[in-house]
């Protein structure tokens, strides 16, 4: 059902077309209304100021996550 609407709607992405028919289904079933908008929120790259105490350099970054056993690769 959901591939009609895709190929009708090919700006949709498959990620809000999914979740809007879960919404949709949701009320058609007697379900609570869910609030939707379309697009990622988390997709959103957080710079430099917006990470409190974010340290970019990588020997110090190495440093912190050596005692987790990572390393470069």
């Amino acid at each position: 059902m959901l591939k009609s609407v895709k190929q009708n709607h090919r700006r949709i992405s498959n990620s809000d077309l999914w979740s809007l028919a879960g919404v949709v289904a949701l009320e058609v079933m007697g379900g609570p209304i869910v609030p939707w908008e379309s697009g990622r929120k988390d997709g959103i790259i957080a710079s430099e100021e917006h990470i409190p105490g974010i340290n970019l350099d990588p020997n110090l970054i190495r440093k912190d996550f050596e005692p987790m056993e990572f390393n470069d690769r």
